[in-house]
This record gives C-alpha cells, sequence and structure tokens, in this order.
C-alpha cells in the first residue's frame, strides 16, 4: 500500500527508479484538483526528467465536461511550473461509465494540452471494450495480469517520446512491445 498524502488523503507514490536512469513520478487516480494540490506541494530530492501525468478519470460522472476541463486546465500551468517537460496520458476506458461521454471528455482534455503546447498521447486502441480481460470484474480497473502490462509500456511509450522525439512530429503510442488488445 502506498502512502497517504499530507495534502489529500490520497494514496500516492514518488519513485525514482535505480535502472531506469530517468526520475518517475506516480500518483494513484485522482481528480485535476485533488492532483493540482498534489503538484503545488510536492517536494522531490531532485529534478524529474518529465513528469507523465495520466488524464484524470476519476469522478467521471460526478463532473459535466466543462467542470472537469476547467479542473484540467488549472493542473496542467501547475506541472508546467513546477518541472520542464510534462507530457499527459489519457485515461483507459471504464466499462462503467457510457463511452460517448468519456469520449467528449478526452476531446476536453486534448484540446486543453493542445492550448497549452503540451502533448496528449491517447491509449484508447489499447484498450477495446470487448476484450474483458483488460479490466477487473469491477469495470473500472485494469487487470495486473492483461491491462496493467499494456498501460505500463504505453507510459513507457509516452516518456519516450516526450524526450526523444520533437514536438510536433505526429506520435502514437505504439512500440514493438506494446499490442493492442484484439
Amino acid at each position: 500500500m502506498w502512502p497517504r498524502s499530507a495534502v489529500t488523503s490520497h494514496y500516492h507514490k514518488t519513485a525514482f527508479p535505480e535502472n531506469a536512469g530517468k526520475n518517475s513520478k506516480q500518483h494513484s487516480s485522482a481528480c485535476a484538483a485533488a492532483l493540482r494540490k498534489e503538484v503545488l506541494n510536492e517536494t522531490l530530492p531532485e529534478e524529474p526528467d518529465l513528469v507523465c501525468h495520466i488524464a484524470p478519470g476519476n469522478n467521471l460522472s460526478k463532473n459535466t465536461i466543462q467542470q472537469a476541463g476547467k479542473e484540467f486546465a488549472s493542473l496542467i500551468p501547475s506541472a508546467q511550473g513546477r518541472w520542464n517537460k510534462v507530457v499527459v496520458i489519457d485515461f483507459p476506458n471504464r466499462l462503467t461509465v457510457k463511452f460517448p461521454y468519456q469520449d467528449m471528455l478526452r476531446q476536453e482534455y486534448h484540446r486543453v494540452t493542445a492550448s497549452m503546447n503540451v502533448r496528449y498521447l491517447s491509449t484508447v486502441d489499447h484498450f477495446p471494450a470487448r476484450n474483458s480481460d483488460l479490466w477487473c470484474r469491477d469495470g473500472v480497473h485494469l487487470s495486473d495480469d492483461h491491462g496493467m502490462p499494456i498501460f505500463a509500456q504505453l507510459i513507457w511509450c509516452a516518456a519516450y517520446y516526450q524526450l526523444k522525439v520533437p514536438q510536433g512530429i505526429k506520435t502514437t503510442l505504439l512500440h514493438p512491445d506494446v499490442h493492442s488488445a484484439e
């Protein structure tokens, strides 16, 4: 179990992998407002090469698209103000929320990041709803044996693209070891 944050009481972890050669910051899922509080109050032992945010996918049915976009629009500049490189990765689908609503939320997040010149990388094609093995029984969380390995590779690819591929070059989250789960 990760420790609870003194700022938001959410579980979170900051990790600096020894073998990766790059610094990593990880949070369990939270809404954008809670993530912003964490970002503004985080103390790191060293400057990360990259901060990779997973687009907020919690509270999908509690906010309107406009409210979620407004919170997200406050999160991104807070991260940019603290760290040099920021990338946003799309949240995986939730099987418990209508897909058109999730698509509209993704479009809003993409619009926000584009207006701030931050790369937003989609993951939706890697998690087809017809492949239920990708999720736990709750339909919300990715399964440890199928969904999470794909998501971990997508995070790796996003970090690689942000650190190695110049902005403005069209990228998709593909890597020889990452396959869509079709």
